[in-house]
């Protein structure tokens, strides 16, 4: 609507998607956080660049930041295939108008999203390097317990895994010597809602 001033709102709320209510793994993910639902694109640019308390590592890779300059939007956001190596999505973007017909359309293929802690330890290869499990011996009995599986939700899901009694633990995250953790696959609704407790060293409740 040229008639007024644009007015475009960031929106990164994947974590409420229907899809990752029921745990994982789940169907794979699409969340464009460049445009909302009920939003104008009017007659002035508009820009805005989310810190990483509203989009993780956007800094580094510029995937949430908003552009609607000289009349161009450039749509962007994220997908994600949530379970254990779901590191390739396909993806297929389309805009309606008022009157549902569709106005633009556009697609990739093979877009990359690595879960960096599961591929460390897990068992398959990718780009020629397989985690810790690639190389132990077969007779090992093996237990990964992974955000993308449904294993692990919480510290709870990793004490009692560890109750159960191991040889040997390897852990792979983000943490330092007071606290250790992860993310759910593509950090849905960034780090406040994405990220995963495993293990801290002095809990109060």
């Amino acid at each position: 609507d040229k008639t007024v001033e644009t007015n475009i709102t960031f929106n990164h709320d994947d974590h409420l998607k229907d899809e990752l209510q029921n745990g994982y793994p789940a169907p794979p993910i699409a969340e464009i956080v460049s445009i909302s639902n009920g939003n104008t694109l009017g007659n002035t640019d508009y820009t805005y660049t989310p810190d990483g308390g509203e989009a993780y590592c956007n800094d580094l890779y510029w995937w949430a930041n908003i552009s609607y300059v000289d009349g161009v939007l450039i749509i962007r956001g994220k997908s994600y295939d949530p379970k254990p190596y779901g590191n390739l999505t396909d993806l297929e973007v389309w805009i309606e108008d008022d009157e549902e017909t569709i106005i633009f359309s556009d697609s990739r293929e093979d877009t990359e999203t690595y879960y960096e802690g599961e591929w460390v330890v897990g068992e398959k290869l990718l780009r020629g390097r397989g985690g810790a499990l690639a190389y132990m011996p077969p007779e090992f009995e093996t237990n990964s317990v992974f955000t993308s599986n449904g294993k692990w939700f919480d510290q709870s899901d990793v004490i009692e895994e560890f109750s159960e009694g191991y040889g040997l633990a390897y852990f792979s995250g983000h943490g330092s010597p007071g606290w250790w953790g992860d993310h759910y696959p593509g950090i849905p609704g960034n780090r406040r809602y994405g990220q995963v407790v495993g293990l801290v060293v002095t809990q109060v409740s």
